[in-house]
């Protein structure tokens, strides 16, 4: 029995290698330029325990994009359920996406190139979450835990899913757009880090402004 276990433990820390691994591997590479070889070498495996773990290339691409995805979608709903204010609601949403998209620019062209090019894989991934996805119920949290009866009044009559869509549009924007604003905005290669950091005060008080009653 002892036996067993320490064999499954060890079986699931391969997998967790060779995951990490490929999210480094597609993440510098995206999915054409991955190679299964570097994967192995970089997660302590070899190709064959690579197959034997995830069958393909497609199918361990799948699994590292719904992992990004499902993780993502758990911290977002962990901040919906916390006991605070409204403000402080927006503010920890808006420091969550702009924190991961900053700090995670790997992750932030993996969603992209996947969103672009209308991947299946996309696809797959999104069924695949559906379940967890209803679960949260979303629209709901956003109704009853964000702009609802918890605010106390204080919010304006706004449609959650559309100020959701802004929250995240406002975060992700600079970061796609960072080297054209930088050049328009004449924001120097020294100044950028900080602009970045600074953007999550800047939507936080820009939102809050438009959704909170006067």
């Amino acid at each position: 029995m002892i036996a067993e276990e320490e064999q499954a433990d060890r079986q699931a820390t391969t997998r967790q290698r060779i995951l990490n691994a490929a999210r480094d591997e597609f993440v510098e590479r995206g999915y054409e330029g991955a190679r299964i070889q570097r994967i192995a070498e970089n997660g302590g495996a070899n190709k064959a325990m690579i197959y034997y773990y995830f069958t393909s290339k497609k199918e361990l691409y799948r699994r590292v994009i719904t992992n990004l995805f499902g993780g993502v979608l758990g911290q977002v709903r962990g901040i919906f359920e916390e006991d605070v204010s409204v403000e402080e609601k927006v503010e920890a949403l808006v420091e969550f996406y702009v924190d991961l998209y900053r700090s995670n620019t790997g992750f932030l062209r993996l969603m992209l190139r996947e969103i672009a090019s209308s991947s299946p894989i996309l696809d797959q991934v999104l069924e695949e979450l559906k379940d967890t996805i209803k679960g949260y119920d979303y629209p709901l949290l956003l109704e009853t835990r964000l702009l609802g009866a918890d605010s106390a009044g204080k919010i304006r009559d706004v449609d959650p899913r559309h100020t959701m869509v802004s929250l995240v549009s406002l975060c992700i924007g600079f970061f796609i757009i960072r080297p054209v604003a930088s050049a328009i905005l004449s924001i120097s290669p020294q100044e950028t880090e900080g602009f970045a950091a600074e953007r999550s005060k800047h939507i936080s008080d820009l939102l809050l402004h438009g959704i909170l009653k006067s």
